[in-house]
């Protein structure tokens, strides 16, 4: 194993070793990265506050998200309208 000083870099043994974790990469957009982060916590935030959200759409995958509203997705189809649970209390 050869090491660079300093830099505490180990070069592999195999020169295909580091080929492992580019499979785990992400290889779609960064938007529709952001988007699924982002509707995945309004839906807990719905949630949270008495909506009816189903667990489909808390469970749902970066993969499945990008399989249903695609890889660069429009903020049009990602709109969600949920019931509450009951009907909230007026403050008055």
């Amino acid at each position: 194993m050869a090491t660079r000083a300093g830099l505490g870099y180990v070069s592999p043994p195999n020169p295909n070793a580091n080929t492992c974790i580019l499979n785990k990469a992400d290889t779609g957009s960064p938007a529709s990265h952001r988007y699924f982060l982002a509707r995945r916590t309004v839906c807990e935030m719905l949630r949270d506050r008495g909506c009816v959200i189903d667990d489909s759409e808390l469970t749902r995958s970066l993969t499945e998200f990008r399989s249903v509203f695609g890889d660069q997705p429009d903020p049009e189809t990602l709109r969600i309208c949920v019931p509450l649970v009951s009907k909230p209390f007026k403050k008055g």
